[in-house]
């Protein structure tokens, strides 16, 4: 299943991740100590992991609590479970399949009008059957924290930063589209889309520069997928797949997978307050 890992590990290939413990208890993420958690960030990070905890879905792993600990550090807390992020490249058989499931997981999230924004290969936690494991896609909530100009220096690569990001417009599902261009393109070369000394550069490089690799079919897989990919990380919201299920349909066309169930909407449950 797993040649090679890719670049860095561990909270590594999460941006703002600064520790994270999994036990019997839950799974506990808690971000970098630069990272500013005002009130309304934590609301809206809050609002957004309610709205899916309601959502049942198997693709989708919100967490159950959001607070912020006694150094303002924002902590979320998860259920347990026995996947890992990713953290490997993988055939593209496998790469497939993990694609397809997290399509599925922003699909459903767009219908409840949840666009995640902070999609890494931290945020997607794999199984461990080594030809279909469960994917998961945790951090909905977090694409609003990214603007701090104060941090992550030296995990720049692997940052969720989409063209329109950088110019301050509202997310919407073409922005969850381009990252899942960028996951898909880190799974089959073991690296990030694009690498640079500082974070500035890799910005820049996301918001002009093209996927050379992708674009002249220099990736281990079928030339039909690398042109997904191109499609997923075109610079103009307008040129990409309109949606993840449209991503889903393309690759469905290609593999003959089944066909995604019918997004369900629900009303926001009521969640109790964190543990003491």
């Amino acid at each position: 299943m797993k040649t090679t890992g890719l670049r860095q590990s561990g909270t590594g290939l999460h941006p703002i991740a600064d520790d994270e413990v999994n036990d019997a208890s839950g799974r506990r993420v808690v971000l970098r100590k630069g990272v500013g958690v005002r009130t309304s960030d934590l609301r809206l990070c809050e609002a957004a992991n309610r709205i899916l905890l309601g959502l049942e879905h198997p693709n989708i792993a919100p967490a159950t609590h959001v607070e912020r600990d006694d150094v303002g550090r924002l902590v979320l807390r998860y259920a347990a479970d026995d996947a890992a992020p990713l953290s490997e490249r993988l055939n593209p058989s496998l790469a497939v399949h993990v694609l397809t499931e997290v399509c599925a997981a922003l699909d459903a999230a767009h219908g409840l009008g949840v666009i995640h924004g902070a999609l890494t290969p931290g945020a997607i936690r794999v199984g461990e059957d080594s030809e279909r494991p469960t994917v998961c896609v945790a951090d909905f909530g977090l694409g609003h924290l990214f603007g701090s100009k104060s941090l992550l220096e030296d995990r720049a690569s692997w940052l969720p930063y989409s063209p329109e990001k950088q110019l301050g417009l509202e997310p919407t599902p073409a922005e969850d589209v381009y990252l899942l261009g960028t996951i898909g393109y880190a799974m089959l070369a073991g690296r990030p889309l694009f690498e640079a000394p500082t974070r500035r550069q890799t910005l820049r490089q996301h918001a002009i520069e093209s996927p050379v690799d992708v674009l002249n079919g220099n990736l281990d897989c079928d030339r039909w997928l690398a042109e997904l990919l191109a499609r997923c990380l075109r610079k103009e919201p307008d040129d990409r797949y309109p949606s993840p299920a449209d991503v889903a349909a393309a690759l469905r066309a290609e593999t003959k997978r089944p066909v995604l169930p019918p997004r369900r909407t629900l009303a926001p449950p009521k969640v109790g307050p964190p543990p003491a």
